[in-house]
């Protein structure tokens, strides 16, 4: 009994196990083992996980972070580049000229510049879309934008004086300019030193011209438009032994029509009766270098014989040559004028002033009275008021602006116009003419008389194209009236 109840007393018994570690005796439950202190779960000594550091796993989120931006700098450098290949307003454009949108690219361009006027890749690619559809004056204007940023830019340059030489009226001063800029840039550049002695020479600057020639000549010693100008250019400097010998050396390449050539054009320059003979001769030659000039040469000979048929057919020829040239078309208008053709003589001389070129003033001068004869009163005063505004001081022009005012009835204003043409030049027949013709329309009968006969000592023996046999015949009437009126007189009481 007592051993029952001892045994009821005692605490219940739990299973036991042993350490892993020390194979001490634990019990069941137990976590860690008294005897080594082995964490009973792990296996690990408890002090070994106290002294042991936990390991923390490194952060993934800055090499992300970093990948993440270098990605995404990528995909803007792509962007980017799309952008500019289809977003760049000069590539876009060169896509549509090349499409043949041509307007379309213009368009394009312009919106452009509007915001980035100095953008010179675009002004340059303007220029040329506006050539290309003919807008010279945008042409001209875009090109010389490009070249005032970037004065080395030499091929916006010479377009710009393709342009410039395209547009009517005188742009010379233009022309020179950029062609300065090549030379100064590009001292090199045979083609604009050339250019640029053709535009001195139009602008009647014969010392730079021949500047010009001699440097295109240094770089370029056979080099034959060059040796032509500068003979040209001596011969009026009157260096006559310097024009043969730059003429000559210009003719080398060929030694037939053009030898011929530059011997007509020193006979004509010294007054010779071979030159026409000479020039035939060059023209007839198919090999002739400087044809145009021949022709036009020969045609001013023509001219001064009478022969305004024959030099018109010249200076038609001489046009398909060289359509540029202001001469031919001057000396065309001329002859057409002689000949009778009125309407066809103010198309000519109204183009020719509208170009502006060197014979603009003295074109102005001849339309206003081939105006007057076809009784276009008004035009004819418009076109000689815009002669004077250019300048026009010469005893031509006093003498039409006398025609003008006397078709208007302003016959004060006319007498004084004549007046001043013979005070600018006695020797100017017209005037002389115009005034007596006017002093007998007022009654002035032997102040009439009196002029009219200076006509006809001024005009003399060559009367050829002149109303020289009317007025003798005008004058011997006007003669016996006075005579008979002198008579009356004196029998009279």
């Amino acid at each position: 009994m007592q051993e029952q109840a001892a045994t009821s007393v005692r605490r219940p018994r739990r299973d036991r196990q042993s350490c892993p570690s020390c194979k001490a005796m634990v019990q069941e439950g137990d976590i860690i083992c008294v005897v080594c202190g082995t964490n009973l779960l792990t296996g690990q000594k408890v002090s070994d996980e106290l002294q042991a550091e936990p390991k923390i796993p490194k952060s993934q989120l800055p090499m992300m972070v970093g990948a993440g931006i270098v990605a995404a700098v990528a995909v803007l450098v792509v962007l980017a580049g799309i952008y500019i290949v289809t977003r760049d307003p000069v590539r876009t454009a060169q896509k549509q000229m090349a499409d043949g949108k041509d307007l379309e690219a213009i368009a394009t361009l312009s919106r452009h510049i509007d915001k980035n006027d100095g953008d010179e890749r675009a002004l340059e690619l303007r220029g040329e879309l506006h050539f290309k559809t003919n807008q010279f004056p945008r042409a001209a204007q875009d090109f010389e934008l490009a070249t005032n940023i970037d004065a080395k830019n030499v091929g916006a340059a010479m377009w710009g004086v393709a342009a410039l030489h395209s547009m009517s009226g005188n742009q010379l001063d233009r022309q020179i300019a950029l062609l300065d800029k090549v030379v100064k840039v590009d001292a090199q550049n045979t083609q604009a030193w050339y250019l640029l002695s053709l535009a001195r020479s139009a602008n009647r600057d014969t010392a730079g011209q021949m500047e010009a020639l001699n440097r295109v000549i240094e770089l370029d010693g056979g080099h034959a438009g060059a040796h032509l100008g500068l003979g040209i250019a001596m011969a009026f400097t009157g260096n006559l032994d310097g024009a043969a010998t730059e003429m000559a050396t210009a003719a080398q390449a060929n030694q037939n029509g053009n030898l011929a050539s530059v011997r007509g054009f020193l006979a004509a320059m010294r007054g010779d009766s071979q030159a026409a003979a000479l020039l035939e001769e060059a023209v007839a030659d198919e090999t002739l270098l400087m044809r145009w000039q021949s022709q036009t040469q020969l045609a001013k000979l023509a001219m001064e014989e009478g022969s305004f048929r024959d030099a018109r057919t010249l200076l038609d020829s001489a046009l398909t040559s060289d359509a540029a040239s202001d001469t031919v078309r001057y000396l065309r208008g001329l002859c057409l004028y002689a000949l009778g053709d009125r309407s066809d003589a103010q198309l000519a001389f109204d183009e020719v002033s509208a170009r502006g070129g060197v014979h603009a003033t003295d074109a102005l001068i001849l339309l206003a009275d081939t105006q007057l004869s076809l009784r276009q009163v008004d035009l004819a005063l418009r076109s000689i008021e815009k002669a004077s505004e250019a300048g026009a001081r010469n005893a031509v022009y006093h003498t039409v602006r006398g025609r003008v005012a006397a078709a208007r009835d302003k016959l004060a204003d006319a007498r004084n116009s004549f007046s001043g043409a013979i005070k600018m030049d006695e020797d100017y027949a017209p005037a002389w003419l115009e005034r007596g013709l006017l002093f007998i329309r007022r009654g002035a009968v032997s102040e009439g008389l009196r002029d009219l006969e200076r006509y006809l000592e001024i005009i003399g023996e060559d009367a050829a194209g002149t109303n020289a046999e009317a007025v003798r015949t005008l004058v011997e009437q006007l003669q016996g009236s006075a005579e008979i009126l002198s008579s009356a007189r004196r029998i009279g009481p």
